[in-house]
């Protein structure tokens, strides 16, 4: 935001009452406003002689009322459930860091989320849920049924992924971190069938899909070798 819009943007909440500012602050919809325009509205509540009451969260925020019906082509990461599949266990849950950097740059891109991507992906299980919910209400608002029911599927995906602290062998049981993501993907799928039919689902393995796979494959032999004679490596 440059000078002149920061002016204009200041000069428009002085227009604002007290009781306006506060009910701004509090919802705290920060996709609906500038960047910086939360910090102009403190300041001004200050001015006003009004502490600053507490915010909602900004995550139920930014995702409360979303109207997702604009026509955007095909919505989110399309891929089938046997690609999502393997390349989730053979990657060792790295394509699943892919999976929600993919589909938080759809809603960046085309809802104007305003998120990171890259860290929504790399930190999927903490902003699973968001995810989740997003894609239900987004097939909702196109009439279309979806057996999603986020909290149950968040709840599964962050327990499967910390079985990694459990001992071997069962800590592998994270290596199917990838299942409560199956629902979620259909889905997704179903509503590019609605919205974007002529949009191909991507089930193709590309070079790099493949080289993922190979290395991952003799990362899995090592680990079965382990199992099998836990006394080699002693």
């Amino acid at each position: 935001m440059d000078k002149m819009e920061e002016g204009q943007l200041r000069s428009t909440l002085r227009q604002k009452t007290k009781q306006e500012l506060q009910d701004i602050w509090v919802e705290n919809k920060r996709h609906e406003w500038p960047e910086g325009a939360f910090n102009i509205i403190k300041e001004e509540l200050i001015a006003k002689g009004v502490k600053p009451p507490a915010q909602k969260n900004p995550e139920e925020s930014m995702l409360k009322g979303r109207d997702y019906r604009k026509d955007v082509g095909q919505p989110f990461f399309a891929v089938t459930p046997k690609k999502l599949i393997v390349m989730a266990f053979f990657t060792w849950g790295f394509y699943e860091i892919y999976w929600f950097y993919r589909n938080w740059k759809f809603l960046k891109e085309k809802h104007d989320f305003k998120v990171s991507p890259l860290a929504r992906g790399i930190f999927g299980p903490f902003f699973c849920y968001s995810l989740f919910k997003i894609v239900r209400e987004y097939s909702e608002q196109h009439q279309l049924k979806t057996g999603i029911k986020e909290g149950v599927l968040a709840t599964c995906y962050i327990l499967m992924i910390i079985t990694y602290k459990l001992p071997s062998p069962f800590d592998l049981i994270s290596s199917f971190s990838f299942i409560p993501l199956l629902t979620v993907q259909r889905s997704i799928n179903n509503l590019g069938q609605r919205l974007s039919p002529q949009t191909r689902v991507d089930s193709r393995f590309n070079g790099w899909n493949i080289f993922g796979i190979v290395i991952g494959s003799l990362l899995w032999v090592l680990v079965i070798l382990g199992i099998m004679f836990p006394e080699t490596g002693k």
